[in-house]
């Protein structure tokens, strides 16, 4: 299986490691391309990137894409929505973990603030 990292950092050699003891059997390839037509995409499996190709006859294995967005409004319209390739996004990783308290106007606590997940839905 190969993964395409198309961002504007690269990962680090602890996080390298870590992915590759997990999935000894993946290849990870990175890349920082602007234009995400210009990536070569024909054995890729996934995509990790914020900016999706729009010629998805190149790309005949990509089956998911995550998006470094918390968002996907950016891809309205896309042609990726009339394909099978899952699309996720970041929403909710900048999260603490810390459940928060929010407090009335009176100053009283309520019930612990939830952040809103998307990740993993597919948008329409």
């Amino acid at each position: 299986m190969k993964i395409l990292f198309n961002m504007p950092f690269q990962l680090s050699e602890p996080q390298r490691v870590t992915l590759l003891a997990a999935w000894p059997e993946i290849e990870l390839v990175e890349q920082c391309e602007s234009d995400p037509d210009n990536l070569h995409g024909a054995d890729v499996d996934i995509l990790i990137t914020e900016l999706v190709p729009k010629r998805l006859e190149r790309w005949p294995r990509l089956r998911w894409v995550q998006l470094l967005s918390a968002g996907s409004n950016h891809l309205k319209d896309h042609p990726i929505w009339a394909t099978s390739i899952t699309v996720t996004n970041a929403s909710g990783t900048q999260a603490s973990g810390e459940i928060k308290r929010r407090k009335s106007p009176t100053g009283s606590s309520s019930s612990p603030a939830r952040p809103l997940a998307s990740a993993g839905r597919r948008s329409s």
